[in-house]
């Protein structure tokens, strides 16, 4: 049985899209969300096996969602076609990390898309590293306060932020946190890249949140000026363990 979500922020195309598939042989099922509260709506109500799945949205990122239903033990199994305007050399690291099965960029024809569910449907699942439950629901609320901050995971620096605050939290009985000497080095070796390169990912990303906290209710305007880095993680670290420490003090 094979149950297909769409999720796509054009009304018409993923109208169009669920029409096509739902007249093709081997898919049971069609469901389709426009908006981030319909996908998480639908996703709550349906099994999908195969979730295809737009790169923006006005209310959230693509990769954002998916990173969100890997973190979560209902959802293991989903497979993920992602459609987007281009792929980045980032985004290509963030999709093979979230083990994305199949990128698509637009215009997308139905025929082709068929094709993709079909071969994506056949092939042998990839094998995803477990995280430990803590770690999931870590992923969970990194993802969703970085999105509260306008911090979106399709630009440069998300998951250099979302480990800087892991190490952050873990590491919060440390009094000062040196960013460069502790931080950015170990985000540099488990990313096989250079600690100058994760400062500069991490303030670029900061700086984009920052210029575009006037375009949504983002969390960004609480500050007077925009943060430097270790300001921001400090402030965002500060709202995970006041938060959600319950959940995450085992967190390694």
């Amino acid at each position: 049985m094979t149950n297909v979500l769409i999720a796509n922020p054009n009304v018409a195309i993923c109208e169009a899209l669920a029409k096509y598939l739902e007249g093709c042989d081997g898919v049971d099922a069609v469901k389709h969300a426009v908006t981030q509260t319909d996908f998480e709506n639908t996703l709550a109500t349906m099994a999908p096996n195969i979730l295809i799945i737009d790169a923006d949205f006005p209310d959230g990122d693509g990769l954002e969602f998916v990173a969100g239903i890997r973190a979560r033990r209902s959802c293991d199994g989903i497979r993920v076609i992602l459609i987007a305007d281009e792929m980045t050399d980032e985004m290509i690291t963030q999709t093979m990390e979230l083990g994305v099965d199949y990128c698509m960029l637009k215009p997308v024809k139905p025929t082709d898309l068929y094709e993709r569910v079909q071969m994506v449907s056949q092939s042998p699942a990839r094998k995803l590293p477990t995280p430990r439950r803590s770690n999931r629901r870590f992923y969970i609320h990194a993802n969703s306060l970085l999105n509260e901050y306008a911090v979106k995971a399709n630009v440069s620096g998300y998951r250099y932020l979302r480990m800087a605050l892991q190490i952050s939290v873990k590491h919060r009985e440390q009094s000062r946190l040196m960013l460069t000497k502790q931080v950015y080095p170990i985000i540099a070796n488990r990313y096989n890249t250079d600690s100058e390169l994760v400062e500069k990912a991490i303030r670029c990303a900061i700086s984009t949140a920052w210029d575009n906290r006037h375009k949504t209710r983002s969390g960004m305007n609480v500050f007077e000026a925009k943060p430097c880095n270790g300001y921001f993680i400090a402030i965002l670290t500060q709202r995970l363990l006041s938060e959600y420490e319950w959940q995450i003090y085992d967190l390694v």
